[in-house]
């Protein structure tokens, strides 16, 4: 039951810091009305997950004749809208790491 408590206070807590991260930043993403306009938007913190979670990445590992194993982390490129709410979020890939596909 604690651990049960616990998983939902870090839960809550992860979802209220997304809030206020994107409230002090504001993420803003097109959304068009329906005179075609494009109305900015800022973005919710289940939009948000719901972006990021598209995002995909793949580890490549190679092997070395000695017997060990060279890992390499590839990040697809982030679509527009992606790429301006990481940018808002904080911390970005390496360059070296982003690919336009997988």
């Amino acid at each position: 039951m604690k651990a049960h408590v616990l998983v939902a206070f870090l839960g809550y807590a992860l979802w209220v810091t997304l809030k206020h991260l994107l409230q002090r930043r504001p993420a803003i993403g097109p959304q068009s009305s329906v005179d075609g306009v494009d109305n900015a938007q800022p973005f919710s913190p289940m939009k948000a997950l719901a972006l990021l979670s598209t995002l995909q990445s793949a580890d490549i590992v190679l092997p070395t004749t000695d017997g060990r194993e060279i890992r390499l982390r590839r990040i697809m490129a982030p679509s527009a809208e992606q790429e301006s709410l990481l940018h808002r979020l904080g911390p970005r890939p390496r360059e070296r790491d982003l690919r336009s596909t997988l």
